[in-house]
């Protein structure tokens, strides 16, 4: 973050934490957490034995088991059938992926996205945390808002 001369940059990286789990083979993925998500997750981390969750178990939603974390999969879906919608992780990147398809990004912002939603590509130009965070938060934050106009470097 040092190394970042634009004040509104500095402030995108400034709203997320960056975390990585592990993905298919030995792929790690990056994981953006808004800032404002930080309490509840200290909140989580505090009750764990509340839950019956051991120590032992490294996972921020872990489950009963010393050393499985809880099904993300699972979860979206039960609570997907609850509100009678449809939507899983495969759409999900679909849509968001239709999203930014249309704007006008440049070649290097394109690649950065396209990483994070799944496809190899390799970019070496800035370290991937930071990558990670100026890009995909500025994309994920305009989507939010639902304003599709992007301070990228």
């Amino acid at each position: 973050m040092e190394n970042i001369d634009d004040p509104a940059k500095k402030i995108l990286v400034g709203q997320y934490k960056l975390a990585t789990m592990a993905g298919k083979g030995k792929k790690y993925i990056p994981v953006l957490i808004q800032i404002d998500l930080l309490e509840a997750i200290n909140i989580l981390l505090a009750n764990r034995a509340n839950a019956n969750i051991s120590p032992e178990n490294p996972f921020l939603f872990a489950s009963k088991s010393s050393k499985y974390a809880c099904s993300g999969w699972h979860a979206v879906s039960d609570v997907c059938k609850a509100a009678e919608v449809s939507i899983n992780a495969t759409s999900n990147r679909h849509r968001v992926s239709t999203v930014f398809a249309r704007l006008d990004m440049s070649e290097h912002d394109r690649r950065i996205f396209s990483d994070q939603m799944g496809h190899e590509e390799n970019i070496n130009q800035c370290p991937p945390g930071v990558r990670t965070v100026k890009v995909m938060g500025a994309c994920l934050r305009n989507l939010d808002e639902g304003t599709y106009s992007f301070i990228f470097y």
